[in-house]
């Protein structure tokens, strides 16, 4: 009985088949008992080339004849996009092959956008039925994409990439679509995988990096896309790390700010008015500001200005009558000054509670410098010097 087709067809590491090798060797006896037993006459290796492609490339015009007679397809295209046509280097195999063409009419251009018409239009069925293909060639693990990329079918890449395609996809030899287009030489597509992330120093299982497997003429450009990922990979880092700084609050900053506004002469400062403003000492009522606008306080009594703010004192707040201020320059009251005044103040007797609407002009204590009369008071206005 014959040998199963699976035998006849199996092949090595390269995807050579024993009738690859049969007309590598010239061996025509063998070409035409493979065939007879069943061998597949267009079986593709791993670069796409069938046995036409090599007897075409060799010159064996006698095996040539005998594959397209046993049924070999004169418009395939290797990975490179080459038809045995393009293959031929003497006159005699490029008559040949070129009398088959015309005798079968073919369209040689067709023929070469024909592999990627039908993948464009699987790509697209794909896409509108909502599911990724999962298919892969079954001898080499080969995906939709790693075909693309060697092929330069630059446009269904670009469909698989959108639709989130893996660009790091591996072959049975840990191959990404990277190392496909690199080594065939497809610089469009080199660009468009290192856009979409195919990684530079991804490894085959032998280790290989793309630019190990690379073809001499598109080594420098996958340096540079090398390059230029190494620069994006620092940015984003660099970006992350800014964002990720702790932010101060903005509330923090103004209370730190309005604390070193006040000098500690000013903090001792308010704090003595704060506790002189209550008239009958600390269960007495406070005093309220100029600025919460109580009629009967605008104008009474002199105002003791400090640097922050003023403050209005009722007359005879610090038990002090006219002797008590009468030795202090009211353009130089210092905080000592106003410390032996609070002293004189805790010995002398408690005054009289007088409400400021009951005071008239006359009852008014007088301040050295400032004059009594029937109009409204004149303020005498004390500076505390910082």
């Amino acid at each position: 009985p014959p040998p199963a087709r699976a035998v006849l067809d199996s092949t090595n590491a390269d995807g050579i088949s024993a009738l690859h090798q049969a007309c590598i060797d010239e061996n025509l006896e063998v070409v035409r008992f493979l065939v007879e037993q069943g061998a597949t006459v267009n079986q593709a290796d791993n670069e796409g080339w069938t046995p036409l492609h090599v007897a075409a490339s060799c010159g064996y015009l006698d095996i040539a004849r005998y594959l397209l007679s046993h049924g070999a397809n004169i418009a395939a295209v290797n990975s490179d996009g080459d038809l045995p046509l393009d293959l031929a280097e003497s006159d005699a195999m490029e008559g040949l092959l070129k009398a088959e063409i015309a005798y079968r009419g073919v369209d040689v251009e067709a023929a070469k956008r024909a592999e990627e018409e039908l993948l464009l239009h699987d790509t697209r069925c794909w896409l509108n039925g909502g599911a990724m293909p999962e298919a892969r060639h079954p001898r080499t693990g080969a995906s939709a994409l790693h075909v693309a990329a060697a092929k330069g079918y630059i446009e269904v890449m670009r469909l698989l990439l959108q639709a989130g395609y893996d660009p790091e996809l591996r072959d049975g030899d840990g191959w990404t679509p990277l190392h496909a287009a690199a080594h065939w030489g497809v610089e469009d597509a080199c660009r468009l995988l290192a856009e979409h992330g195919g990684g530079m120093d991804s490894l085959t299982h032998a280790g290989q990096r793309p630019c190990d497997l690379a073809d001499e003429e598109v080594l420098s450009l996958l340096e540079e896309l090398a390059r230029k990922q190494e620069d994006l990979r620092n940015q984003k880092e660099a970006s992350q790390s800014r964002s990720q700084e702790p932010q101060v609050p903005s509330s923090s900053k103004h209370r730190r700010s309005s604390v070193c506004r006040l000098s500690s002469r000013e903090k001792i400062s308010l704090q003595d008015l704060s506790k002189e403003r209550r008239p009958g000492g600390a269960g007495g009522p406070p005093i309220q500001d100029e600025d919460e606008g109580e009629e009967g306080l605008t104008g009474e009594g002199p105002v003791w200005v400090s640097e922050s703010r003023k403050r209005k004192l009722e007359p005879g707040l610090l038990g002090l009558g006219k002797e008590g201020l009468g030795g202090l320059d009211s353009q130089g009251v210092t905080l000592t000054d106003l410390k032996e005044a609070e002293k004189v103040a805790g010995k002398a007797p408690e005054p009289e509670k007088l409400s400021l609407q009951s005071l008239d002009p006359s009852g008014r204590p007088r301040i050295p410098g400032v004059e009594n009369s029937d109009g409204p008071a004149q303020r005498g206005e004390v500076c505390f010097l910082g």
